[in-house]
């Protein structure tokens, strides 16, 4: 009688693998295996984002996007990547260029809380902050929400220029308003001088 052999297939388990959210990366190692084996799966993020762990029923497994074990049951692994964030340039000038200083403009990320700032130079006040024309704050402090990109202009005004003036009509009349007067470059005010008795104006000088 001749002996006939038979080989026993090993046990296997199965290993399922997923993409959360499903558009987020690619993964690999999924398939039938011998139990006891040693399986490695990978996850490969799409542009846009990155590989954040492996998960098994909500349990963190790796937090390498290569992942190996040995195969002792079925395995059931979910690749979870998060999206990368997006960011917003923020621009911020001065206007006019001289008249003062402007600080907080750079790139941050979307939905953060941004702030800018305008500081005067001597000579001017600050006005508003401006967007495409429109005002966006009176305030030389302006904080947002960055939704978008901004191109902020931060307006100055010149300070006026004031001249004191001092009247005198002497000893020999008055003169109304008396006392110093001030008045701002290209304004006018009116004097008006009154002779004492027996006395005429002569001239203003």
């Amino acid at each position: 009688c001749t002996p006939v052999w038979y080989v026993v297939p090993g046990a296997t388990q199965m290993i399922a693998i997923q993409a959360n959210p499903a558009g987020a990366g690619s993964v690999n190692g999924v398939g039938s295996f011998v139990t006891g084996s040693s399986v490695t799966v990978t996850a490969t993020a799409n542009g846009g984002y990155t590989f954040t762990n492996w998960t098994e029923n909500g349990t963190v497994q790796s937090t390498s996007s290569s992942y190996s074990f040995i195969l002792a049951t079925n395995r059931n692994l979910i690749a979870n990547f998060t999206s990368n964030p997006t960011t917003n340039p923020v621009a911020a000038q001065a206007n006019p260029a001289n008249a003062g200083s402007v600080n907080g403009g750079g790139s941050f990320v979307t939905g953060s809380s941004v702030t800018v700032t305008a500081t005067a130079n001597s000579g001017y006040t600050f006005t508003n902050w401006t967007e495409n024309g429109t005002v966006q704050s009176t305030s030389s402090s302006y904080s947002f929400t960055l939704a978008a990109n901004r191109n902020l202009v931060a307006n100055f005004t010149t300070n006026p220029i004031v001249y004191t003036v001092t009247p005198d009509a002497g000893t020999n009349g008055s003169i109304s308003p008396n006392g110093p007067q001030t008045v701002v470059k290209g304004g006018s005010i009116a004097f008006t001088a009154t002779p004492a008795r027996d006395y005429l104006v002569e001239q203003w000088l």
